[in-house]
């Protein structure tokens, strides 16, 4: 889940299964980045949030990303660590 602070600020949160959003999450990363960008029918909207070492990549786009999403998604998250690819998540309705 992608929101704003109070300050204005960006926060990312992650509840890992079977975490409920009424729980505390499981990764709280708060200050980022939104850019979107791109051209029909492949415009997205991308955030990043850094805490340490390790990166989230979120993208509200499944359409235009390369290999295949499964049904229903609609975005993914990448992470890295240490600048090197450690893993890709679907977001799956």
């Amino acid at each position: 889940m992608i929101d704003h602070v109070a300050d204005g600020a960006l926060r990312y949160r992650v509840w890992n299964k079977p975490h409920s959003v009424d729980q505390t999450p499981d990764v709280e990363v708060r200050g980022g980045t939104e850019e979107t960008g791109g051209t029909d029918p492949c415009v997205s909207t991308d955030w990043s949030f850094k805490r340490g070492n390790i990166v989230y990549w979120v993208s509200d786009s499944a359409a235009c990303t390369d290999g295949k999403p499964p049904r229903g998604a609609y975005g993914m998250v990448s992470v890295t660590i240490n600048k090197a690819f450690a893993s890709r998540y679907w977001c799956v309705k």
